[in-house]
């Protein structure tokens, strides 16, 4: 329980040509595992600086997981309580996809991407998961008629692991698919976004996906509902 607090520098695929050596994507499932340990995923760099009050602040050992480039700013000109862990940046009837750090930004990417199929996605940028702010969370999501989750870190322990435990712990049955990095390393070589595409997560795959979902389980499409 020291005050000590731990930076993470290039989260998931950050170190991109680097190959696996320099990939962070089972770092959340390792941290989460350990008691008292808080975790700080931020998607823009105001976001970050802020995380510098917060974990002056918070008591107890933290992690922060920083990328590694130049992120855009999500929350330019917003005013932002960072201490509630989450926020819904985008609001939505039907899908409620869950991203965190730089996959929020590819969230509203294809959220955006969804209006013309008559899906609307609301986005929430999950930035604090550990502790999570379960009692904001469920009461997002209570609004929605499925949830996707959405990280750029191995599928096992991650972002999707965390949101149905919290589901199944509060007896919550809503619909959730999770997209993530599949249970290997890659030793294929290229930038991100090469690498997003073979796991998948690239806008168009996660579309792609979404679709193939709402269509099999005839959920959260705007002109299906009364």
């Amino acid at each position: 329980n020291l005050p000590v607090t731990v930076l993470g520098i290039g989260a998931g695929f950050a170190y991109d040509i680097m190959g696996p050596t320099h990939h962070a994507t089972e770092d959340i499932s390792i941290m989460r595992s350990l008691p008292n340990m808080t975790i700080l995923n931020p998607s823009d760099s105001i976001m970050a600086g802020e995380f510098a009050h917060l974990s002056y602040k918070i008591p107890g050992p933290k992690y922060i997981r920083f990328d590694r480039g130049g992120i855009p700013l999500l929350y330019k000109q917003k005013e932002i309580d960072f201490s509630s862990g989450l926020v819904e940046i985008r609001k939505g009837r039907g899908l409620c996809i869950i991203a965190t750090g730089v996959m929020a930004h590819r969230a509203l990417e294809v959220a955006s991407a969804l209006n013309k199929y008559s899906i609307d996605a609301g986005v929430v940028d999950l930035f604090r998961i550990k502790p999570v702010n379960e009692k904001l969370l469920l009461g997002i999501v209570n609004s929605y008629e499925a949830i996707l989750t959405l990280e750029e870190h191995l599928i096992a322990g991650g972002l999707g692991s965390l949101v149905s435990e919290i589901l199944s712990d509060n007896g919550m049955s809503l619909p959730l698919r999770r997209l993530g990095i599949p249970d290997k390393y890659y030793f294929d070589y290229g930038g991100r976004d090469y690498l997003h595409e073979l796991c998948q997560i690239d806008a168009k795959s996660v579309v792609d996906n979404i679709l193939k979902w709402s269509s099999t389980k005839a959920l959260f499409v705007k002109s299906q509902r009364v």
